[in-house]
C-alpha cells in the first residue's frame, strides 16, 4: 500500500465521528427529524451506524499498517537492503510485463462474458436494447477496473528509494508496504529465486474477503551483495509460514471452460422461456387455470397465487390472482361499466374502472374480471376512455 496509513486512519476516524454524530442528532431531535424527513430519519440512523462501525474497523487496520510501516522503515527488521536504479529498472520491466499480461487476460475474459452472454439472452428472450445496455455496462465496469489496476501497478513499480525492508510482520518494497500480521491475514510461503537477474525474493501472504481467501505474492529484487542476508531472511520466514500452496490463477483453457459452463447454465435457464414463446403457457391458481398467449411475458408471483403477463413490446398488462370475495364487487365511484361474461365456461363479472391522473396522458383504465370461483383478473392500459374487449375470454 502506498497510502500513508496514519493519514488514512485519521480520515477513517473523522468519518466514524461524523456518522456517530448524526446518530446523536437523531436521538436528540428524533421527533423533529421524523416530522421533516419521515421514515428517512430511521434509515439514515441505521446507515450511519453501519458506516461508523465500518470506519472504526478500517481505522484499526490502517493503524496496524502504519505501525508495520514505521517498524520496517525506522526499526530493526530482519533484513534491509537498497536496490540500485539499474537493477530496479530491470526488475520492474519484467514485473510490469507479467502484470500487464494478467490484467489483459482478465479484461478479455470480462469482455467475452459481456458480449457472449447478453447476446445469447437477447436472441432467446428478445429485448436486444436492454441486453445491449447491460453488456455496455459490464464492459465499462471491466474497463474502469483494468485502468485502475494498471495505474496502481505502474505506481508501485515507479522507482522511489529502492529500499527493501523485510520483517516478521510485513515487508516494505520501494515505499509500498504489505502486512500479514492482521486479523484474517497470514504468511503463506517464501521463495528466493537466485536464477533471475537480479535475484527475486517472493513472499506470499493471504487474507480473507467475502469472496473467500485471497493470495498476494510480493516480489522484491535482491542485489548480489545482499544474497546472503536474503537467504537467512527467507529461512527465518519459512519457519513462520503456513507452508500451504496458494491457489493458482486459472489458465486460459480453464477460464474458457468456466466461461462455457456459465454460458451453458444461462442457456439452460433461458430455454424454457424460449420454448414457450411459440405456444400458450398455462398456470395453475388453486381451482382455476390461466393460459397466456404466445409471445407474452408471464410469471407466477406472490407465492404462486398471482399471474402477471404483458405484451412483448409493452402495452397491455394483465394480472390474475386468486381472490376471496370479502368486499362488494360494484358501486365504486371509479366504475365506468360492468357486464356479465363467460370465461372458460364459467360465469364472471367484468368491471371497467377509470383511474384519473394529474394529466390526461397519465390517466389509465382498468378492466377487472371476477369469476364465481374466486379468480380475479385485472388488465391495464393507457387512455381513460378505452377498454380491452376480450380481457380473458381469448385465454
Amino acid at each position: 500500500m502506498l497510502l500513508d496509513g496514519a493519514k488514512a486512519m485519521r480520515i477513517s476516524l473523522l468519518i466514524a465521528l461524523a456518522a456517530f454524530g448524526w446518530i446523536a442528532v437523531y436521538i436528540e431531535f428524533n421527533e423533529e427529524l421524523r416530522r421533516r424527513i419521515g421514515d428517512g430519519a430511521h434509515a439514515s440512523a441505521f446507515l450511519s451506524l453501519f458506516v461508523g462501525l465500518t470506519a472504526l474497523i478500517t481505522a484499526f487496520y490502517f493503524r496496524r499498517l502504519a505501525k508495520i510501516r514505521a517498524d520496517l522503515a525506522q526499526g530493526k527488521p530482519l533484513a534491509r537492503w537498497r536496490v540500485a536504479r539499474g537493477n530496479w529498472d530491470a526488475f520492474a520491466q519484467t514485473e510490469a510485463r507479467e502484470t500487464e499480461e494478467g490484467h489483459r487476460a482478465t479484461l478479455l475474459m470480462i469482455l467475452g462474458f459481456a458480449i457472449a452472454i447478453p447476446a445469447v439472452m437477447a436472441l432467446i428472450l428478445g429485448d436486444a436494447q436492454i441486453f445491449a445496455v447491460i453488456s455496455l455496462g459490464i464492459m465499462a465496469v471491466g474497463g474502469i477496473g483494468f485502468l485502475l489496476g494498471r495505474n496502481a501497478a505502474k505506481a508501485h513499480l515507479r522507482f522511489r528509494d529502492g529500499v527493501v525492508s523485510v520483517g516478521k510482520d510485513g515487508v516494505l518494497v520501494n515505499g509500498v508496504v504489505h502486512g500479514w500480521r492482521l486479523p484474517g491475514s497470514a504468511l503463506v510461503g517464501v521463495e528466493l529465486d537466485e536464477s533471475a537477474t537480479p535475484a527475486v525474493l517472493a513472499i506470499t501472504y493471504a487474507f480473507w474477503t467475502r469472496g473467500g481467501r485471497q493470495y498476494v505474492t510480493v516480489h522484491a529484487p535482491v542485489p548480489s551483495e545482499a544474497i546472503g542476508e536474503a537467504r537467512a531472511t527467507a529461512d527465518r520466514l519459512k519457519a513462520d509460514a503456513e507452508g500451504r500452496a496458494p491457489e493458482r490463477t486459472p489458465s486460459k483453457q480453464t477460464a474458457g471452460f468456466l466461461a462455457m459452463l456459465a454460458a451453458g447454465a444461462l442457456l439452460v435457464q433461458a430455454l424454457p422461456a424460449a420454448a414457450q414463446t411459440g405456444e400458450w403457457r398455462r398456470f395453475k391458481l388453486d381451482e382455476a387455470s390461466v393460459a397466456t398467449p404466445p409471445g407474452w411475458r408471464a410469471e407466477l408471483t406472490e407465492e404462486g397465487r398471482t399471474v402477471q403477463a404483458s405484451e412483448p413490446r409493452g402495452g397491455r398488462e394483465v394480472r390474475v390472482w386468486w381472490w376471496f370475495p370479502d368486499e362488494p364487487m360494484l358501486g365504486y365511484t371509479d366504475e365506468i361499466a360492468h357486464e356479465k361474461v363467460t370465461v372458460a365456461g364459467q360465469p364472471a363479472l367484468r368491471v371497467h374502472h377509470a383511474s384519473r391522473g394529474a394529466t390526461p396522458s397519465q390517466s389509465q383504465s382498468k378492466s377487472r374480471v371476477r369469476m364465481a370461483s374466486g379468480c380475479t383478473s385485472s388488465s391495464r392500459h393507457s387512455a381513460a376512455s378505452t377498454s380491452m374487449t376480450r380481457p380473458l375470454s381469448a385465454w
